[in-house]
């Protein structure tokens, strides 16, 4: 994987994590901002679900349509936190339709909107840490130069 894509990756989804985060507390964005990070969050994860339901099943392969949510999975596998007594997945699937219910301004409640943004936080939290340890959580391919 190139570093600098992947770094720009991450600092892209550092800041649309960021965004959901300040969405979900009730800070207001412009719509056309605001709307981009939920639809986005949204996608990315129900992607991740997804992702996740395929790391779970039994088979090798990954079909043609399921190749976005295995990458989606492999990105942000290791910023999920883990959850002793919760499912990350069930976790995933709740906040994705927390964020489709305020993009289609639905009310959703407070406590329902902190435990997203706490989901979200936690996320970040472990991007925060990847970038001030400077290195990555998971290896660089090893390639061979002849």
């Amino acid at each position: 994987m190139n570093t600098s894509i992947a770094l720009k990756s991450e600092l892209g989804l550092r800041h649309l994590i960021e965004d959901g985060i300040a969405i979900l507390r009730g800070s207001t964005f412009p719509d056309a901002r605001r709307d981009f990070v939920l639809a986005d969050l949204q996608e990315l994860f129900e992607k991740v679900a997804r992702g996740h339901e395929l790391i779970q099943s039994p088979s090798f392969f990954v079909g043609t349509a399921d190749r976005g949510a295995f990458e989606a999975y492999s990105l942000l596998d290791r910023f999920l936190p883990l959850s002793p007594t919760g499912s990350v997945h069930a976790a995933l699937r709740a906040s994705a339709e927390r964020l489709a219910e305020i993009k289609g301004g639905q009310a959703v409640a407070a406590e329902q909107r902190q435990e997203s943004a706490d989901f979200l936080s936690q996320i970040l939290a472990s991007l925060r840490r990847q970038d001030s340890s400077g290195l990555r959580n998971d290896p660089e391919p090893n390639t061979i130069e002849g």
